[in-house]
């Protein structure tokens, strides 16, 4: 006898009860009541009927996730008969009803009990504020009633004092003489200590106000002031620009840059946000300005798969919100891919985005300055050569751009060739390739060098005026592209020169990231983290993290690329300003935008219009919504909503991805690691203030580890101590699910560190979808966490290679300890003894990773290229079904990238901007 399911409310139909109606092609629907099947005939949704199993489910008003479940699961199999097999069945049934029924009884409890936590705090906070409407006003009369008597009452006992006659006492005059010096001498003593008192007093206020004057003036000078800045858009109503950009994010601010290079073409920057405070320079705050104003604070819809030890099953989504994006918020890791990411986009259909195309740009950022001072005054390092991953062929160089400024270019040939070659190429078809439009790119590399070890000790020939040939009219279009070195993050030539032109100096002066790596020297993790692989093996490929820091501070794309291009007047950037709607003529061409402010009124928006191309860089999560409510997307979503169609694009939102970390605790002893106890000290806030330096300057992360063709990786994040608020505040995580995976969470100087297990490609896909028409709406995020088998065993293979790590012999000798967290949910499974050999099962760390994996904040996919037209856009970057619209941010990625996707950002957007200014736009 079989246990049925209700087809509609989901409960459970026992042998000899229900209905069943039995369909024209023979499909079986079982129910519990006619009450199911009449609304089953309604077509009504079972999850928005409060009455139903599936609407409890979902809105977590019962118990789910039990493994009591499984063992339902199994006895509704049918089995041969076997009495013993029975008989046991029946007492196991018996006692695992009672266990069930236990755990639902504790989970309504707890449930209400919540419930009247809130009801609660809502009364009092009802009372305090209405306190004045229950308040007896005869409490106030009896009050002053009795304050008045009290004061009369005191008059009298002061009355009768005065009646008496007043007594003649005689005192020993010896005795009152003796009794003053003794008084003149206390008098003297409490003189002196109050003297002292008020000097340490002025001491320590003097002391606190130089301190609050230094910290000001610190925070002062962090604050940017932008010449083209606008805030109201209302400004901007009835203009157009050649190009807008909408997002001021990681590619946001390279397109900026890049666009506004040639002084004839106008921008348009529109940000949601503004300027970050200075806070967000400081590298270890990073997770501090998450959940602030500066966040978007997004958050998942609950996860079916995961998240199932997080608040309401939800992960939290942060997305910068300001000038810079989620490059202000993250933790500035740089890391450019492995060729098999790009291949993969390839088949994927990015046939024009494949390793060898998108190499020259990830090589323009791949190269590391430790001192930048000392690269100012030191020629001798403008020759060196170029190893390992930096030194790539030279026939991979697009359209002369020097983008790796590769120092072997000064022991080549150097010949750029005469008039007549050109000439002769137009002849033969190459039109766009004649002399004039070749030429720019030739003057760039024509720089002389008659005595290279002159120039190697004298820096004055650097700034040498340019002169004949090598200066040509900034009015040409590609002047402004390529008249100075600096501007694309260092040029094939290795002295930067000074132009004549103070216009020339505006529009060449932007500035390329800057990329630091972890010292082994100085950091003992990353010294230890680096030695394992010796004996481990040599497929083990563990290197230290390199970031995105210049001189202690964050050096994202805002500081690299938008800054230097404030005082560009061709450049304009409208802050707090949303953009709601890109707006289409009769033939789907882009001819506008309708911006309003953040948080204001639809009704009043302003149109802007644009002369070439809109493009969209709000990132993967906004990208798809902005797309949506301008008309293009599902078909069947934007009629629900009472959208417009433009374009059926039903691959809008979909194809959503991201990366999951597990975070493992191990605990050392030896000083090595980050601690509360080192954040808080005053000689940690003094060596950063003063130098740059300390633990103040880094995000905490010593070294990325992996194995040579494996899908997985771990990080090793040197964090020792944790504060619980203030991870919990970052995570979503319960109570006990963190006190479970940090037990010295009370130890402030708890000595340590974090292993992030994670799955460099994973299979699981989800979606996003639009709450309503409004973009200041959240959109619904389901990334659908571990939804796929392959990606609980890839994760398990990571967390595996966490554990080997800990146990090698670089490891051992600082102490290394794994913690395995302790979980209720997970007890049946494990965790292995503490101190013991033993392995993990396979069910313990799927159940770890189900309840505690949280996101890796790279979201990207929804709106990826494809090789058919239904894809979102083609290779260009220009969306399928209209015309004048690119999309130039991370949901163009078909599939991840094996790592942290920030500098690939960066690469995308730098090689968008060359497609945009000099792509086929047939």
């Amino acid at each position: 006898m079989r246990i049925e399911t209700c087809f509609f409310c989901s409960n459970k139909i026992y042998p000899g009860h229900g209905m069943v109606f039995v369909r024209n092609d023979c499909k079986v629907f079982r129910f519990c009541r006619s009450k199911c099947r009449r609304a089953f005939n309604k077509k009504k949704n079972p999850r928005k009927i409060r009455w139903t199993k599936a609407y409890r489910k979902t809105n977590a008003k019962e118990l789910t996730v039990d493994p009591s479940f499984e063992f339902e699961k199994r006895r509704n199999v049918p089995v041969k008969y076997d009495r013993e097999l029975w008989n046991k069945t029946i007492e196991a049934v018996k006692k695992i009803t009672e266990i069930k029924h236990r755990r639902e009884c504790h989970f309504v409890m707890e449930r209400l009990r919540k419930a009247r936590e809130h009801e609660i705090h809502r009364d009092i906070v009802d009372v305090q504020k209405n306190i004045s409407l229950i308040r007896s006003p005869a409490i106030g009369l009896k009050e002053r009633r009795a304050k008045e008597e009290a004061q009369e009452s005191a008059l009298l006992m002061d009355v009768e004092d005065g009646e008496g006659e007043e007594e003649i006492q005689y005192v020993d005059a010896r005795k009152l003489e003796k009794q003053l010096e003794e008084t003149a001498v206390s008098s003297e003593q409490l003189e002196r200590m109050g003297c002292l008192k008020k000097l340490a007093l002025a001491s320590f206020v003097t002391t606190a106000l130089c301190c609050g004057v230094l910290l000001l003036l610190w925070i002062g000078l962090g604050v940017e002031i932008i010449p083209n800045q606008i805030r109201d858009p209302r400004l901007l109503q009835d203009r157009s620009f050649d190009y807008i950009i909408v997002g001021a994010g990681t590619a946001g601010c390279v397109l900026a840059n890049r666009l506004s290079e040639n002084p004839n073409i106008t921008v348009l920057l529109v940000e949601a946000g503004d300027t970050f405070g200075a806070a967000s320079i400081i590298p270890l705050i990073s997770t501090a300005m998450q959940g602030t104003k500066y966040d978007w604070a997004f958050r998942t819809t609950p996860q079916k798969y995961s998240s199932h030890g997080l608040g309401n099953n939800q992960q939290l989504l942060p997305r910068g919100k300001g000038l810079g994006g989620s490059g202000q918020i993250n933790y500035m890791l740089h890391f450019t891919g492995i060729p098999e990411d790009f291949h993969r986009w390839e088949r994927l259909g990015a046939r024009d985005w494949n390793w060898h195309a998108i190499k020259p740009y990830l090589d323009k950022l791949n190269r590391p300055k430790d001192d930048d001072q000392a690269d100012e005054h030191d020629m001798s390092k403008c020759n060196q050569q170029l190893t390992g991953e930096e030194l790539y062929e030279q026939q991979l160089l697009p359209r002369g751009k020097g983008l790796g400024g590769s120092g072997q270019i000064n022991y080549m040939l150097h010949f750029t060739g005469i008039p007549e070659d050109f000439h002769r190429w137009e002849r033969l078809g190459a039109r766009d390739w004649n002399w004039h439009a070749i030429k720019p790119y030739l003057d760039k590399l024509n720089r002389p060098k008659d005595d290279d070890q002159a120039d190697e000790h004298d820096m004055s020939k650097c700034n040498q005026q340019l002169t004949g040939e090598e200066l040509y009219e900034t009015n040409n279009p590609y002047a402004s592209i390529l008249s100075d070195s600096d501007k694309h993050g260092g040029s094939i030539s290795f002295c930067s020169r000074k132009t004549t032109s103070q216009t020339a100096q505006i529009f060449s002066n932007s500035d390329r990231l800057h990329i630091t790596e972890v010292d082994t020297r100085d950091s003992l993790l990353a010294k230890v983290f680096t030695e394992a692989p010796q004996e481990l093996g040599p497929e083990y490929l563990f290197k230290p993290a390199r970031y995105t820091i210049r001189n202690g501070i964050r050096w994202s794309s805002y500081h690299a690329y938008l800054r230097p291009a404030f005082r560009r007047p061709n450049l304009t950037i409208l802050s707090s300003s949303s953009v709601a709607k890109i707006l289409f003529d009769e033939t789907n061409r882009t001819k506008g935008i309708m911006v309003q402010e953040v948080g204001g009124n639809s009704l009043k928006s302003v149109t802007i219009g644009v002369n070439r191309e809109v493009i969209l860089s709000a990132g993967a999560l906004h990208t798809p919504q902005l797309l949506k409510l301008s008309g293009i997307g599902p078909k069947l979503e934007l009629k629900r909503h009472g959208i417009e169609l433009v374009h059926d694009s039903p691959h809008v939102g979909q194809n959503y991805f991201d990366h999951l970390n597990l975070p493992l605790f191990v605990s050392i002893n030896a000083t090595a690691s980050v601690t509360m106890d080192k954040v808080l000290s005053v000689d940690t806030i003094k060596q950063y203030l003063q130098h740059g330096q300390g633990v103040l300057a880094t995000t905490a992360i010593a070294g990325i580890g992996s194995i040579r063709g494996a899908r997985y990786g771990i990080i090793l994040f040197g964090m020792g101590s944790v504060d619980e608020q203030a991870l919990r505040h970052v995570s979503n995580m319960k109570q006990d699910t963190f006190r479970a995976f940090f037990p010295s969470y009370q130890n402030t100087s708890q000595e340590g560190f974090l292993f992030l297990s994670t799955c460099h490609q994973p299979a699981s896909r989800g979606a996003i979808f639009l709450r309503d028409r409004h973009i200041d709406s959240e959109p619904f995020f389901n990334p659908n966490y571990l939804k796929e088998r392959t990606d609980i065993e890839c994760m398990i293979e990571a967390i595996r290679l966490a554990a080997r790590t800990v146990r090698t012999e670089a490891f051992r000798r600082i102490g290394a300890h794994l913690h395995w967290p302790n979980l209720k949910r997970c007890s049946n499974f494990g965790p292995p003894v503490d101190g013991s050999k033993e392995e993990p099962s396979d069910r313990f760390l799927e159940c770890i990773l189900r309840t505690s994996a949280l996101t890796g904040h790279h979201p990207g996919g929804t709106a990826a290229i494809g090789m058919h037209d239904d894809a979102v856009v083609d290779n260009q970057l220009r969306v399928n079904g209209v015309k004048g619209l690119r999309v130039v941010d991370a949901s163009i990625f078909p599939a991840p990238v094996s790592g942290t996707p920030n500098s690939v950002v960066i690469a995308v957007a730098e090689r968008g901007s060359d497609v945009i200014l000099h792509g086929n736009d047939e």
